[in-house]
């Protein structure tokens, strides 16, 4: 099942001792938020609660909450990304609609439809 949550990459730099773990290629499920939080705007993102280093740099934090599904190794809560595959549809799309505009905006075709009607 999904659900909305605040994620970054797990780093054991940060959130551990530094070691070389098997989690520091997973995602680590910072919050979870339910639909009332989410519709209120009454969520912030703690991430200054969970991080033991102030190394993290601002670039780096996912800001936004996020499409996840969520599973545990060593009673740690961490997640995949599903979001990933919406931006990909939508930069997609982008392109699509652009590309279908300039062949409308182009004056080749305007002066053809102005002649000839739509439908030829």
């Amino acid at each position: 099942m999904y659900e909305l949550a605040f994620c970054y990459p797990f780093n054991s730099r940060y959130f551990w001792d530094g070691r070389k773990t098997p989690l520091n290629k997973h995602w680590l499920c910072i919050e979870l938020l339910n639909i009332n939080d989410f519709y209120s705007h009454d969520f912030d993102p703690p991430y200054s609660n969970y991080c033991h280093s102030e190394n993290i740099s601002n670039s780096s934090i996912v800001r936004f909450p996020q499409l996840v599904e969520i599973y545990y190794i060593d009673n740690t809560m961490l997640c995949v990304i599903k979001t990933f595959w919406i931006k990909i549809f939508q930069r997609k799309y982008k392109n699509y609609y652009n590309k279908k505009m300039k062949y409308y905006k182009n004056v080749k075709n305007i002066i053809s439809r102005s002649v000839y009607g739509k439908w030829v």
